[in-house]
């Protein structure tokens, strides 16, 4: 499953929420592509469709779940995409000090300075320039920590 994907699922409790309170509308364009809105398209009006929806109300427990993994997800896709700083680095191999930590903690850092510094050197389409090649290290990722 892709990372839009999963970014779209993650949202799907939230955006019921809005729906909850108001109309949903499906219908298929011209190319066949269905929709769905909280408001009727503005040409073609008649082929739309009022879909009910029947949604529990989610708890603040399930809200504040929805939105921690929504941020993970976010933060996953920044690294993916190289739009992110660091690496999504495991909370045990998290390094106390910059300079120190265990091998393991020290092979996340350098793994994650390398996803840094490549980053800054993607093009259009996720592409490396050959100075990102020249000036990083390239470090493959390493195995969970134990």
């Amino acid at each position: 499953m892709t990372m839009y994907k999963l970014l779209l699922l993650s949202l799907l409790p939230l955006a019921m929420l809005s729906v909850q309170a108001g109309e949903l509308y499906r219908w298929t364009d011209a190319q066949g592509k269905v929709h769905f809105s909280d408001k009727p398209p503005k040409t073609g009006a008649g082929t739309a469709q009022r879909v009910e929806v029947n949604v529990p109300p989610v708890t603040e427990a399930q809200r504040q779940e929805a939105e921690a993994r929504l941020a993970k997800l976010k933060a996953a896709a920044r690294v993916a995409h190289g739009s992110g700083s660091v690496g999504m680095t495991p909370p045990d191999a998290r390094a106390a000090s910059d300079t120190g930590g265990t091998p393991c903690e020290r092979a996340w850092r350098e793994y994650n300075e390398s996803l840094a510094c490549f980053s800054a050197h993607r093009g259009g389409g996720g592409k490396v320039s050959a100075a990102g090649f020249e000036k990083c290290k390239n470090v493959v990722e390493p195995s969970a920590c134990k």
